[in-house]
């Protein structure tokens, strides 16, 4: 019997195949309990959908539980395939599809830093330019909705004649967009 084979049986008899089993999975949960805290740390989120129905399980045949509106900052609990687990500033909990929430990468989060505007009618348009007569619009939010104003000279201010466009807010949105 060649020597590896010797040490490799003499190694199986003394650990039974059910022990090994056992120490390689005990390692697994060890790394995993190390790990996952540094996957699962809360990040700030924006909602970027108008309306996000927050749900006690991650499907939407559960209850709803509360809703995130446009623009609002949340925390990620839980991200468990296509949905997320977050907690909004007002402390409700709840299950969303992931696809309606963007990280905030810099910042404290959307709107949080520089003028903002809030909606105060029962929802606003908002379009990419101030022709409203040209194109659809970008989005439609709800009422409470906060926005970010631009910055003056933000360089995504519409081309053309400068003429004076009343009402007209330059909007950075969630979603990187201007409106």
């Amino acid at each position: 019997m060649p020597e590896k084979t010797r040490v490799r049986e003499a190694i199986m008899r003394r650990r039974p195949p059910s022990r090994v089993l056992g120490e390689v999975v005990a390692a697994a949960v060890v790394v995993l309990c190390v790990a996952i805290p540094s996957f699962a740390k809360n990040s700030t989120q924006v909602v970027v959908v108008p309306v996000a129905n927050m749900y006690s399980k991650p499907s939407d045949q559960s209850d709803v539980v509360s809703q995130a509106i446009y623009g609002s900052n949340v925390t990620l609990l839980v991200a468990q395939g296509e949905w997320s687990r977050i907690q909004t500033a007002d402390h409700y909990k709840g299950w969303v599809p992931s696809r309606f929430l963007r990280l905030v990468q810099v910042g404290a989060g959307y709107g949080t830093a520089g003028v903002t505007v809030q909606v105060e009618s029962l929802f606003a348009n908002i379009y990419a330019e101030p022709d409203v007569t040209m194109h659809k619009p970008v989005v439609t939010v709800p009422f409470e909705t906060k926005l970010e104003v631009a910055p003056e000279g933000a360089g995504d201010a519409p081309k053309g004649k400068k003429e004076n466009h009343e009402g007209w807010l330059l909007l950075r949105l969630p979603e990187k967009r201007s409106g």
